[in-house]
C-alpha cells in the first residue's frame, strides 16, 4: 500500500471481522471489498509470506453472491 492512502477499517466480507486496509493481511476485491486472510485462505487464496503477495486469488464467487442477494 502506497504510503498517502489512508488505513480504513472494514469488515470481513465472509465472516464479518474487522480488517484495516493496512497492517492486516487481507484479500481486497471489487470496489470496496475484503476477506480476512482465513476466509481468504478457506477459500482456496494461496499467500506468499516473502513475497508478500497472493499467488493464487481466492474463489470470492459465493461472497460475492451474498453482497448482491443481501
Amino acid at each position: 500500500m502506497h504510503p498517502s492512502e489512508a488505513t480504513r477499517e472494514l469488515r470481513c466480507a465472509r465472516c464479518g471481522v474487522h480488517v484495516t486496509t493496512s497492517g492486516d493481511r487481507v484479500f481486497p476485491f471489487g470496489e470496496q471489498s475484503m476477506l480476512c486472510f482465513e476466509c481468504a485462505v478457506a477459500c482456496g487464496g494461496v499467500h506468499d509470506e516473502d513475497a508478500e503477495k497472493w499467488t493464487r486469488p481466492p474463489d470470492v464467487t459465493d461472497v460475492l453472491a451474498i453482497e448482491r442477494d443481501p
